[in-house]
């Protein structure tokens, strides 16, 4: 396996999505400018990509430790069969199959571990399951895909080491909402079949579309190294937060300013847009009363 190991960007950006053979989350930080991104599975990709990577995960990140390639971000999709609370009547205390349980979320951990040991920044997805209570695992932020454009409802948990949660990037809710629970949760009404599984466990193309536009400018804006970058970054981030606080004094808001602080760029342009875009409504009614 050969591999590009010279960055000439110095903020050159370095991805590994493990345990995906769809390629779903590697195109779509592809598409969105990523210098160097990987996915890595013991399948063959759907899409016959040169990045994708045919073997064991574990071994996958001891390759890039051993080449000195540190990356910037591993995004992981363990096998959920027997974590998640879907499978409680099968893996469940006291049934015949939980140490398969156990098993698996002693194999899961090791793997975040092993990741954060390899990777600046981790995010692992899983459906609602027992990580967090079995696995010592940070507590979840929640993904559905009804936020990212979907008209579907799939509760979904993203463990996150170094990252922020996702925004909303296109809330249809109200739409889903009207159409038969079906539709709403068609994966849950696939019918029997070997592919099943493998349907079922794929990203939602509007959720890895946002991982790409919200963790990649994050990620490049954290890995500033130069003074000069540093300053231009601090100085945008302070203008952003002034802006903010001056548009929600303005349309009747409160802030938490020292959470603000701590927020990342991205989620304080969001907030700011949120701010212009009541700040304009409220003008408007003011005109016509």
């Amino acid at each position: 396996m050969k591999m590009e190991t010279k960055y000439h960007n110095e903020i050159a950006t370095r991805i590994l999505v493990l345990c995906e053979e769809s390629g779903i989350v590697r195109r779509a930080f592809e598409n969105r400018g990523a210098n160097y991104v990987w996915s890595c599975d013991l399948q063959d990709s759907e899409d016959n990509s040169p990045n994708h990577l045919k073997m064991d995960a574990f071994e996958c990140l001891d390759y890039f430790e051993t080449n000195n390639i540190k990356l910037d971000l591993c995004i992981l999709h363990p096998p959920c069969t027997a974590l998640c609370v879907a499978g409680n009547s099968t893996y469940g205390e006291g049934k015949a199959r939980y140490q398969e349980r156990l098993d698996s979320v002693e194999w899961t951990v090791r793997l975040w571990n092993r990741a954060k040991e390899v990777a600046t920044r981790v995010a692992l997805e899983n459906p609602i399951g027992v990580l967090q209570r079995l696995g010592n695992l940070p507590k979840p932020s929640y993904v559905h895909p009804y936020e990212h454009g979907h008209l579907e409802q799939k509760k979904t948990c993203l463990h996150l080491h170094r990252l922020p949660p996702l925004l909303h990037t296109n809330n249809v809710k109200t739409q889903m909402d009207k159409l038969p629970k079906n539709q709403r949760q068609r994966l849950h009404y696939l019918p029997p079949s070997k592919d099943r599984a493998k349907l079922r466990s794929k990203t939602f193309v509007g959720i890895a579309k946002a991982m790409a536009e919200q963790w990649l400018p994050y990620i490049k804006a954290m890995s500033f190294q130069s003074p000069s970058l540093t300053n231009t970054y601090n100085h945008l981030r302070s203008t952003h937060i002034s802006t903010v606080i001056l548009l929600a004094k303005k349309v009747g808001r409160k802030l938490d300013e020292n959470y603000l602080e701590q927020c990342p760029i991205a989620e304080i342009e969001q907030l700011r847009d949120n701010l212009i875009e009541t700040y304009n409504m409220k003008t408007k009614k003011g005109k016509k009363s």
